[in-house]
């Protein structure tokens, strides 16, 4: 069963804040800090020329920089001497220096696929709250720089047994809930057997082969 709860997801603003401000243009970084970020980037990826390669142009641009340059002017410079922070490398790359947390150009807090502070805002999740199993059903789209709203948990109570068993079942709910009318609230539409002909065959295919 389904139980509609007054429980709202809500963002960690603190770990988004953070995010925010190693990546700001603005903020001042050493020089030797930014050169010993990368040197500990390049060593831990010994098996990889391309991506030492990659390391090593930009290096070599930030070591021709001022002692203490802003990021955004670092990230210009960057550019200007041929570094694309577009291409997957040069993201990863990116991504490894915010996980340092020191500094980065540029930060994952609209990513699609994101982390902890975004929890409760993107797909579909299930979570455990003083014993009760609750699930969300999140935007299928990449965050946009402003929230227009939160997203209800539900709570998931089982018929039959007890709720041990909501995680191992919840897998094949996925498919269901995921479907469009599910997520704009539109459950009386048509009835659920209707609309859910085709989950509830692929679910029945499952079931049946994994009893093999």
């Amino acid at each position: 069963m389904i139980q509609q709860t007054p429980r709202q997801t809500m963002v960690e603003l603190d770990k988004i804040a953070s995010k925010m401000a190693i990546s700001n243009p603005n903020k001042k970084v050493r020089r030797s800090t930014i050169m010993a970020d990368f040197e500990n980037l390049r060593n831990s990826h010994e098996s990889e020329p391309e991506y030492q390669a990659a390391v090593d142009q930009i290096m070599s641009v930030v070591g021709q920089l001022s002692i203490a340059p802003r990021l955004g002017q670092t990230k210009r410079v960057l550019k200007e001497n041929g570094v694309n922070f577009k291409t997957k490398i040069v993201q990863r790359i990116n991504s490894e220096l915010e996980q340092y947390g020191h500094f980065a150009f540029g930060n994952s807090v609209r990513h699609k696929q994101n982390d902890a502070q975004v929890l409760g805002l993107y797909g579909i999740g299930l979570v455990n709250i003083d014993g009760d199993y609750h699930y969300f059903v999140g935007t299928d789209k990449g965050l946009k720089p402003s929230l227009m709203r939160a997203y209800r948990l539900r709570r998931l109570i089982p018929i039959t047994g007890d709720d041990s068993q909501v995680p191992t079942l919840f897998e094949d709910l996925l498919a269901m809930m995921d479907v469009e009318f599910v997520r704009n609230g539109q459950y009386t539409v048509l009835p659920f057997p209707v609309k859910y002909l085709r989950e509830y065959q692929e679910y029945q295919k499952r079931i049946a082969t994994n009893s093999k």
